[in-house]
This record gives C-alpha cells, sequence and structure tokens, in this order.
C-alpha cells in the first residue's frame, strides 16, 4: 500500500504502541510441582521447603512459577544448570499476562534427594533478583 490509504493503518500502529505498558517487575518465584522417574508427581505449596515424600531417578521435571516477568533465569539441581523446556503465559481475570510458569528438567545421572535451586531478575526496574529453593527427600 503507498499514498494516503496507508496512513491511518500507521496512525492505529502507532496509537497502538504508545498505549502499551511496562511489563510488571518480578514479584514472586515459587516452585509449583516436582515429578520424578522414582517419586512421582507433587504438587508444592506456597512456603514449602521440603518435598513429602523422596524424589529421584531420571528424568525429573521442576514447574516453577514467576509472577512478573523476568529476564534471567536459572535453575539448578544439586548445582547442575537445567534447561527450560517449557513456557506458559499465567494470565489474570483481564487475560492480561501477569506472569509464566516454567518446566526445568534434570537429564543427568540418577539421583537421590538433593537441592533444586531458581533465581531470576525483574525485567525491568527495580531490577531485583528473587531465588527460591527446594529441599528433595532422598528415596526410602
Amino acid at each position: 500500500m503507498n499514498g494516503p490509504a496507508w496512513r491511518p493503518f500507521l496512525f492505529l500502529a502507532a496509537l497502538s504502541a504508545g498505549m502499551a505498558r511496562p511489563a510488571p517487575p518480578l514479584t514472586s518465584l515459587r516452585v509449583v510441582n516436582v515429578t520424578s522417574a522414582l517419586g512421582g508427581s507433587e504438587a508444592i505449596q506456597p512456603g514449602q521447603m521440603l518435598t513429602g515424600r523422596g524424589h529421584g531417578g531420571t528424568p525429573m521435571t521442576f514447574a516453577v512459577e514467576e509472577i512478573g516477568f523476568g529476564a534471567n533465569p536459572i535453575a539448578a539441581c544439586n548445582r547442575i544448570p537445567l534447561p527450560r523446556v517449557a513456557r506458559a503465559p499465567i494470565h489474570d481475570s483481564l487475560n492480561t499476562v501477569v506472569g509464566f510458569r516454567s518446566l526445568y528438567r534434570y537429564a543427568g545421572a540418577a539421583v537421590s534427594g538433593g537441592v533444586f535451586t531458581f533465581q531470576d531478575t525483574s525485567a525491568n526496574t527495580p531490577r531485583n533478583t528473587l531465588t527460591t529453593r527446594l529441599q528433595l527427600r532422598p528415596l526410602d
């Protein structure tokens, strides 16, 4: 499109871009689920620092919920960095994205118990770094 017919689209695009709000800062992190080959799936409650049952084997997956927008996620199991294998937005009642649920996977040598750690830094001001940690009960 050339000429005057194209100008209203430019105006609408500029108006839409100008109405965008900055991403909300990172305000909370938490592990919401652990699944292991030998311990099964376990929901993790807010404030829970230790799994309710033993976990081990390989693979192990960890679901993390971030409220706000982070820019530098770092996940590890027993100090071994983990890749993020999935990410899905979390929406509020107005269908606005307020955070993300991510899945991290450990696929190394079989383990029994250990520690999962996760940290992220806010994508914008105040650029705060939040950390969470979950102790994995060893297998019986």
